[in-house]
């Protein structure tokens, strides 16, 4: 498992997964990203994240019993045979040992030793899937940064009529990909408002929950340059 070596990672994220199903049955991911921020846990503070193991659950079941993940000095999750690969997904054999149900599979990453679990999702499709993706901030919302902090004060941000779009989207079969530059340590507070907020709204709309890539960008680095944007 991979993502860049992100030295000031002080929040925790993941991207989501999707995972298609080959006409010959073999199964092809895209590349798991999981971070461990240094703030995630009291334990996670303290301690050094370096070399930690962490395991991957998915449906509630614990997959890949014999593939050694652990973290790296940053906190990002690296497969500990593969931590020269940048571009390391994996394999169909370990896919398929994951039983993957069609759709939404929930999964979470465990770091026992420094009480942490990041959760996120893997999508199973097939090669007939039909995407619509969409870009999050500008196009769901008003705009880039203005509604990204609105969003955290409680103010309706989003364009009218975007969520029964994305809701009638779903309905008519396509699976929406959402994509962010938000850095993966918000994507508790991204998911919770595309998800949580952006739910039973707009007369009884919803976005419908699917697969959801942010930046692996660190967090101070992206918080920076939105106050540049913003002055």
């Amino acid at each position: 498992m991979y993502v860049p070596d992100l030295r000031r990672s002080f929040r925790s994220g993941a991207n989501d997964m999707v995972v298609v199903k080959q006409a010959d049955g073999s199964l092809k991911s895209t590349p798991p990203q999981v971070i461990v921020g240094k703030c995630n846990t009291l334990k996670t503070f303290c301690k050094s994240r370096s070399g930690r193991v962490a395991k991957i659950y998915v449906n509630g079941m614990q997959v890949l019993p014999n593939t050694k993940i652990v973290l790296g000095e940053s906190g990002t999750a690296v497969i500990k045979e593969k931590q020269a690969s940048c571009s390391y997904t994996f394999i169909n054999e370990e896919l398929q040992s994951m039983a993957l149900e069609e759709g939404l599979n929930y999964a979470l990453l465990v770091v026992t030793d420094l009480n942490a679990e990041i959760p996120f999702n893997i999508f199973l499709l097939d090669q007939t899937s039909k995407l619509v993706v969409t870009d999050v901030d500008g196009t769901i919302t008003k705009s880039d940064v203005r509604s990204f902090i609105g969003s955290k004060c409680g103010f309706d941000v989003h364009h009218s009529n975007v969520v029964e779009f994305f809701h009638k989207v779903s309905e008519n079969g396509y699976l929406v990909v959402y994509l962010t530059a938000r850095p993966m340590g918000w994507h508790g507070s991204t998911r919770k408002y595309l998800f949580r907020t952006l739910q039973n709204t707009d007369g009884g709309f919803s976005l419908p929950l699917e697969p959801l890539y942010m930046s692996p960008t660190p967090t101070i680095k992206t918080v920076i340059a939105y106050s540049e944007a913003i002055k």
